[in-house]
């Protein structure tokens, strides 16, 4: 499935909230068909470049 993807929670919330007890480790991929979903870590992979 190929889409872009945007690391979901980093420097989104108020300034005054502290998130650094529970790192993030889930990303929001917006999908190319134009879904966004949503994945942990462990089920990301980086896109390898096109060979063209």
């Amino acid at each position: 499935m190929a889409g872009s993807g945007r690391d979901h929670g980093s420097g989104s919330a108020a300034p005054t909230v502290r998130t650094d007890w529970a790192p993030v480790r889930r990303w929001a991929i917006a999908v190319d068909d134009g879904r966004l979903v949503f994945a942990d870590d462990g089920d990301v992979e980086p896109a390898q470049p096109d060979e063209s």
